[in-house]
């Protein structure tokens, strides 16, 4: 792991998310923020294990695009302040993520701290309704400390806020990806018996994990059977919202749907398709990202006992979101 100590770090986060005396800082760097101006942020989607890190990796390549990265955890406030001290308590090196998927991460990787400003922000007592100033307060001060023009995020649970999003950032796009169900779903399976390991193995960890909003990988079985059915019936529920989300006129021409398939066996053509939607010359070509980030695998044959129903439900879904069958 990145974190010297999830114990520590977590400690850290619930101190940085209810200290009064951050809120004082937090107020005083809204105010050194309060001209920026978010121009055309990005919003990156998918049900995990669809290409959303291999996404968020390929934007963050542009220094023009800033997002939150792994060193900006846990100072959800004072997020300025901590960016002039954090290399004292954060390693440099590359590591592997604990999914085992072959992705590198470091300190200045993205990742998905925005969704904490989500928590903050939310509204109590009152469903799906969100004080969008500490949000945009956030989105200000990544904008600062990553000295770039535009934002963009990762953030699967924004699946739920796209039309939010719209209303209050006019000028908002979004990068859904989708992947083959049976792919899906196998990795799904796999990553999640890790997690379910390493959280019995430090609890600190689990804590962790839900502190940062995370819920993908914290279902507590290792029965294959079941969790193929548990997140058949998660891939079908996102990805029905998708395709409702796509039939709306005002929204189709602001969201594009990227096919992880499709993006590793041919990159330079979704890459640029990618580049072209979301209106930004890149100063490194499709090539150069192909060869830098994605990694052709030949497909593994995973013997799985799926239901038959909601398979063939989860395919015809994902025929008709990446044909435009709607």
């Amino acid at each position: 792991m990145i974190f010297n100590s999830n114990k520590t770090i977590y400690k850290i986060l619930k101190f940085v998310k209810e200290n009064r005396f951050l809120d004082t800082i937090d107020a005083i760097e809204n105010r050194l923020c309060k001209k920026i101006k978010i121009l055309n942020p990005i919003f990156v989607i998918g049900l995990p294990r669809t290409g959303t890190t291999l996404l968020s990796h390929i934007l963050n390549l542009e220094p023009r695009l800033g997002t939150s990265l792994y060193k900006d955890v846990p100072f959800i406030k004072g997020l300025i302040f901590w960016d002039y001290i954090n290399f004292l308590y954060y390693k440099k090196s590359k590591y592997q993520r604990i999914h085992e998927d072959d992705m590198m991460i470091d300190i200045n990787s993205p990742n998905t701290f925005e969704e904490v400003a989500w928590i903050i922000s939310k509204i109590k007592n009152q469903k799906n309704s969100y004080d969008l100033n500490i949000l945009t307060n956030y989105i200000k001060k990544i904008l600062k400390v990553r000295n770039s023009e535009r934002y963009f995020s990762k953030n699967n649970n924004n699946i739920n806020r796209i039309e939010l999003i719209k209303k209050y950032f006019n000028n908002s796009k979004f990068l859904i990806s989708i992947r083959k169900p049976e792919n899906t779903i196998n990795s799904l399976v796999r990553v999640n018996k890790i997690f379910n390991k390493m959280f019995d193995q430090d609890p600190y960890f689990k804590l962790l994990y839900n502190e940062l909003g995370h819920k993908e990988f914290n279902i507590n079985s290792s029965n294959t059977k079941e969790l193929n059915t548990i997140y058949l019936n998660e891939y079908f529920e996102f990805y029905s919202k998708v395709l409702e989300l796509l039939k709306k006129e005002e929204l189709l021409k602001d969201i594009l749907v990227i096919n992880h398939d499709d993006l590793v066996l041919e990159p330079e053509k979704n890459i640029k398709r990618l580049f072209d939607f979301i209106d930004f010359k890149f100063d490194f070509n499709e090539k150069y990202i192909a060869n830098q980030l994605i990694k052709k695998k030949n497909s593994i044959y995973i013997e799985n006992n799926f239901d038959q129903k909601l398979i063939n439900r989860c395919n015809d879904l994902y025929k008709k979101i990446i044909t435009k069958d709607f």
